[in-house]
């Protein structure tokens, strides 16, 4: 693969809806909890586990499932959420 999978945030209502507003340990300290709806998924091969970078908000997502041409991700490094329109970037495996 010559290029990362890239995508945007184009959902994030239910990133909204859940966040805590106080650490919560089942979330984890600082994370952004909720999930975020990507517009990419299987027809660019997108995969559960997979890792994205969100550039210029020090944010990884981690993919939950996938659809033909969506997926949901959510927070796993970083903290806040990023905003609708806001690229990802997949990260490469070393």
């Amino acid at each position: 693969e010559k290029y990362p999978t890239r995508g945007k945030v184009i959902d994030r209502s239910d990133a909204e809806l859940t966040t805590p507003t106080l650490p919560s340990p089942l979330k984890g300290e600082g994370l952004g909890g909720g999930e975020l709806k990507l517009n990419i998924g299987e027809n660019v091969g997108v995969f559960v586990g997979q890792k994205f970078n969100v550039p210029g908000h020090d944010i990884i997502l981690e993919i939950l499932s996938i659809q033909k041409d969506t997926s949901s991700a959510k927070v796993v490094q970083g903290t806040g959420k990023p905003p609708e329109g806001a690229r990802c970037e997949a990260i490469k495996k070393k």
